[in-house]
């Protein structure tokens, strides 16, 4: 291996006060107390992964280690190691309430975009002004920190849906690993960081973190990206709908997100995506179109109802079909109820849709429930071949789609394990809560969900896809969609 060692040093004058902040130990007993009564009382899947017994043995833990004067980022460390345990991808903690707008602005974060290949790192875009560290190049350590121990801490504290291994990609990638790394692993006024190039010689280099705001311009300002920007900066419809000329009788399906301009309430979200999906149906008609590719990746969800309508346009079965099989929370009268996102008439009504249970919790009443109905298929519905394409970003209403897709057979599922847990998981309305010493946000679930599907070889995973395909740095690097050709061959292979 060849040696270069180079330096590139920009201080930014920005400057985190956390940093700096030290909480005593009332402070944090207070807000610990606070923080595991908002669990206990509200959340509905605490103890879906967790037993009560390890929740509390948690809790004694970081009780014995704030006897001492602790600096902030110790402190949430603590809370943020507790919260991981849950396994919620919705129980999300962090140190301030508008988070996006804190990194962008007050946080020196490491300035790359990096990409999970297999068990290795590697940049995808430089977010320095220095032309020097390219595409490509492996992360091979920071600061002396090589990089499967920064992907075990990370791994730690990633709040994720039960235990999906390849979920962790999401967190090892762009500005999910450089708010992870500053979080939880280190606020270092710089980093010595040691590369491997494209010919395999090793680069130490050293660099100043930089707020993400900075990072983001330099995407699109450093040259040495203007490939892979071609590649990956492409500004696509949330919802779009087209045939595929290099295929006979083959139309693709993509879909964002399920929300979207405009759709603030169930009623309307459930007519946008019917309108949508109403337009697609008739094309498919008119075309003769045999085979049909749903794209689901990076959609991290939305409105539940959209996943159910998306559904229903695809079931192969003429037999109505439950969708959720039930919903559950664990309060209707907590103080901390007042600080969620239901509305007062919510809260007064909260007798009339919750149905008391013999353990003390209540389950979600379905009459008069959309989410609970079980799902009539469409009479103008897609019946030919169905391809959909999954990864670890499809989470919350769009995992929960995908765990119906595959429990029905209603197509063929390729990509990656889906971002939420097969099962089910928590959401539909939250509590939003800043704890009062430390000022850390908490965001907690107040309902749990259980998919109407079959039971799943290993609980806690995310949906397995029939085909898991995974690109390899050559198909990063050249924009090349290995998923979506892997699909295009299925389709060629059947026809």
């Amino acid at each position: 291996w060849g040696f270069l060692s180079i330096s590139s040093l920009v201080h930014c004058q920005t400057t985190d006060p956390l940093q700096k902040k030290i909480l005593a130990p009332k402070e944090m007993r207070e807000d610990l107390n606070i923080y595991k009564q908002i669990l206990v009382e509200t959340h509905p899947g605490l103890f879906r992964y967790l037993t009560e017994l390890e929740f509390y043995q948690i809790m004694e833990d970081i009780q014995s280690q704030i006897e001492k004067p602790l600096q902030f980022y110790e402190f949430y460390r603590l809370l943020a190691g507790l919260t991981a345990e849950i396994r919620c991808a919705h129980t999300t903690l962090f140190p301030k309430k508008d988070v996006l707008n804190y990194i962008m602005e007050s946080c020196n974060l490491f300035p790359f975009f990096v990409y999970p290949v297999d068990d290795k790192i590697y940049v995808l875009f430089n977010g320095t002004e220095d032309t020097r560290i390219k595409p490509g190049y492996e992360l091979i350590s920071i600061n002396k920190k090589e990089i499967p121990e920064i992907k075990k801490i990370i791994q730690r504290y990633a709040f994720l849906d039960g235990y999906g291994n390849s979920v962790l990609r999401r967190f090892l990638r762009g500005g999910y690993f450089s708010m992870y790394y500053y979080f939880f692993i280190e606020q270092p006024p710089q980093f010595n960081i040691v590369f491997k190039d494209l010919d395999g010689d090793i680069i130490q280099y050293q660099i100043a973190g930089q707020p993400y705001k900075i990072t983001e311009k330099n995407y699109v300002a450093n040259p040495v990206n203007s490939e892979m920007m071609s590649f990956y900066n492409k500004k696509n419809k949330n919802w779009g709908f087209q045939f595929l000329d290099e295929l006979p009788s083959t139309a693709l399906l993509h879909l964002y997100s399920f929300s979207g301009k405009g759709m603030n309430n169930e009623e309307k979200a459930q007519n946008a995506i019917q309108d949508f999906l109403n337009k697609a149906m008739k094309k498919i008609e008119r075309k003769n179109i045999t085979n049909l590719i749903v794209d689901l990746r990076s959609n991290n969800g939305g409105w539940d109802v959209q996943g159910k309508e998306l559904f229903s346009y695809l079931m192969k079965s003429d037999i109505v079909t439950y969708y959720y099989r039930d919903q559950f929370a664990v309060t209707k009268d907590s103080e901390f109820l007042k600080y969620s996102d239901l509305s007062p008439e919510d809260l007064e009504r909260a007798e009339t849709f919750l149905i008391p249970q013999e353990d003390g919790t209540f389950k979600l009443d379905p009459e008069g429930n959309i989410t609970l109905k079980p799902q009539e298929p469409k009479k103008k519905r897609f019946n030919g071949n169905l391809y959909i394409l999954v990864d670890e970003q499809c989470a919350s209403a769009c995992a929960e789609f995908v765990a119906v897709a595959k429990s029905n057979e209603i197509g063929i599922l390729i990509g990656n394990e889906s971002g939420g847990a097969y099962e089910g998981g928590n959401g539909s309305t939250f509590i939003n809560y800043q704890l009062p010493n430390s000022g850390i946000s908490s965001n907690t679930p107040l309902v749990k969900y259980e998919m109407a599907v079959k039971p799943a070889a290993e609980i806690g995973m995310g949906t397995i896809p029939d085909y898991t395909i995974l690109p390899n740095l050559e198909d990063i690097l050249s924009g090349r969609d290995a998923q979506k050709e892997f699909v295009y061959q299925l389709i060629r292979e059947r026809n």
